[in-house]
């Protein structure tokens, strides 16, 4: 949902803001995700890998488009690890 309104709001300073909500509930699905780690191979831990990517893909372009560059590359490195 922060991303939703990142990408409506006109105010950058706003959109950074709900990135950076974004990430920490990101990083909160992150340690939530640890359960799962037990068993690779089991398909809601793999699901749950595929959709952290995808998100953190989301958010990198976000970032981009809004101009910080750094903040967007760093964000897809952490795609890199999930996908």
């Amino acid at each position: 949902m922060y991303l939703e309104y990142a990408y409506k709001t006109s105010d950058n300073d706003i959109a950074l803001v709900l990135c950076h909500e974004t990430e920490v509930a990101l990083s909160q699905a992150k340690s939530a995700s640890k359960k799962y780690s037990a068993n690779l191979k089991d398909t809601k831990y793999q699901d749950l890998r595929k959709g952290m990517a995808a998100a953190h893909i989301d958010l990198g372009k976000l970032l981009e488009r809004r101009g910080y560059l750094g903040e967007a590359q760093a964000i897809c490195k952490k795609a890199e690890k999930w996908g």
